[in-house]
């Protein structure tokens, strides 16, 4: 009797481990990708700045459209933190940074990708001294793109299709 629940809880053990293996297999394998926020297109919906002693503080969103590999209408939520500006929050393009750390959600509803539609989720850091650059990462997804996982790098300024944009390049697969 002992040696039958034994069995039972190795065989249950085997399957629970081998369980986020087996998805892993069975995902696509990854595409590269390459779109843009469109900076034409780009439309502030609202811009807050705060100074806080050398620091200063934004809570911005816009819209604006996404071309290449991912097309769609996208909104997006930033909050940015720059250490040590010199500069008046009046005149946010005339200072100089030391560090600056950015938090970006962007939502692009509807979305399309490889022919498939849904909602997506992408979330971008930036933590750089001085250079607008930093990494993404799809954090989530509906309808087709439920299962869209990726990330990569971005860069401003860039062109896709020949429109000035900030420029997403990196990798995307999709789980079964």
């Amino acid at each position: 009797m002992n040696k039958k629940i034994l069995l039972s809880i190795l065989m249950l053990s085997a399957v629970l481990l081998a369980t986020p293996y087996i998805s892993m297999v069975h995902a696509t394998k990854p595409t590269s990708v390459l779109f843009g926020v469109a900076l034409p297109t780009v439309q502030v919906l609202y811009n807050e700045f705060r100074q806080d002693g050398p620091n200063w503080v934004e809570h911005d969103g816009l819209q604006a459209q996404l071309i290449g590999d991912i097309v769609g209408t996208m909104t997006s939520d930033a909050r940015w933190v720059i250490q040590h500006w010199v500069g008046p929050v009046q005149d946010p393009y005339m200072l100089q940074v030391v560090h600056s750390t950015g938090h970006i959600v962007i939502t692009v509803d509807p979305a399309t990708i490889d022919g498939k539609t849904g909602t997506l989720t992408i979330l971008f850091n930036q933590d750089v001294p001085t250079t607008l650059a930093g990494t993404w990462v799809i954090i989530g997804g509906t309808g087709d793109l439920k299962s869209l996982h990726g990330l990569g790098t971005w860069a401003i300024p860039g062109f896709v299709n020949g429109v000035p944009c900030q420029v997403f390049e990196g990798q995307v697969h999709f789980d079964p």
